[in-house]
């Protein structure tokens, strides 16, 4: 008797979780359709954003050899990815050639291992071949790759322990992880690698004093390794008990610092990067209305550069392309800017680009 009168409250309560993320996505698509109606924020410098990003496929035809341009080489596709985002959100991809992309993240693959480099003549790696991935899929290119191949060489970096590792340092931690399930997950061949062998290596890098999760098992607690410890676990199809999810929405909750602007762990100023990490981990959790939404939108649209469009890590600093994209995805993920592009909280990627059977995330 107590144990079918256990079976009947689980079911009940999956029945009402059920009934909450459906009322919680109909919430999303309404305000999502209220703010198409309304327009953009007061104070958001769409136009000039969109020049800044431009600026940036200027200088890599250009001026390759600047500074700027040299501290990226290694993980261009990455910058690609971020610059690419970044106009998909601003409703202006259509202003650069993406045939070019697809050409040149082609040529970063490498032909034996099927894995992709950062750049041309570069060292392959799980998480440069999930950003080309990804960029592939923001052009429509998917069908370019052969997904068995890459998937076959993202399989072989997971290690015994169910991590997945750099193949050249043998650097594991959560990230590599879920990088790994991320490309799997848009390649559609998740069942080529051990998944509960992953969920059990990001599970023991949970931290039961605060919910945190670190980069890897007894490391302190941070938002970025949160979002990928989380991302790697819903693709993965794990769901945190309920207590456990709420100890980690109220450890991400309180990165919101005085400045309405989220930290990545205690004591740390506020960063736009985290507007993305910590945000999007309290929206697949179903608690985004755990923090101050309009304190932390004004935060972002602190952050923009006035003078050269894109947004910086805090008021006052110089903006650049990485936390351009991820305080466009904040913004996004608030419903405070106008745009078509849905960005997915678990992949980053808009749900217009995602393939039929990675569109639940």
């Amino acid at each position: 008797m107590a144990e079918a009168a256990e079976q009947a409250l689980r079911a009940r309560v999956g029945v009402l979780e059920a009934e909450s993320a459906a009322r919680g996505a109909e919430i999303d698509r309404l305000e999502r359709e209220l703010r198409k109606r309304d327009g953009d924020v007061d104070g958001f410098m769409r136009e000039k954003h969109v020049a800044y990003v431009l600026d940036f496929w200027r200088k890599e035809k250009e001026t390759k050899d600047t500074l700027e341009m040299l501290s990226i080489e290694h993980i261009r596709v990455q910058g690609v990815f971020w610059a690419f985002g970044s106009l998909q959100i601003l409703s202006a991809q259509d202003k650069v050639n993406t045939e070019e992309i697809v050409a040149w993240a082609l040529k970063c693959q490498d032909k034996t291992s099927a894995g992709f480099a950062g750049n041309v003549g570069h060292d392959t790696n799980v998480i440069n071949t999930q950003f080309a991935v990804y960029v592939l899929a923001q052009c429509g290119a998917l069908d370019k790759i052969d997904a068995d191949a890459v998937a076959a060489y993202v399989a072989a970096r997971q290690q015994p322990d169910g991590s997945f590792a750099d193949e050249w340092s043998g650097e594991k931690d959560t990230r590599y992880t879920c990088c790994a399930l991320f490309c799997l997950q848009i390649l559609g061949r998740l069942e080529v690698v051990d998944l509960a062998g992953a969920v059990r290596y990001v599970l023991s890098c949970r931290n039961a004093a605060d919910g945190g999760f670190g980069q890897v098992p007894h490391a302190e607690s941070h938002a970025a390794f949160t979002y990928t410890a989380l991302g790697a676990l819903k693709v993965a199809g794990h769901e945190l008990p309920a207590d456990e999810a709420d100890e980690l929405a109220w450890w991400l909750a309180e990165r919101q610092c005085d400045s309405g602007g989220l930290n990545g762990r205690p004591e740390k100023q506020a960063d736009v990067c985290y507007s993305f990490w910590a945000l999007t981990c309290l929206k697949m959790l179903g608690r985004i209305d755990w923090i101050d939404r309009d304190r932390l939108c004004k935060f972002i649209l602190e952050c923009q550069d006035e003078d050269a469009g894109g947004i910086a890590d805090r008021p006052g600093n110089v903006s650049d392309l990485f936390h351009t994209f991820f305080g466009l995805c904040g913004l996004e993920l608030l419903h405070s800017i106008a745009t078509p592009a849905q960005i997915s909280p678990v992949l980053a990627l808009p749900m217009s680009v995602l393939p039929p059977h990675a569109s639940l995330c």
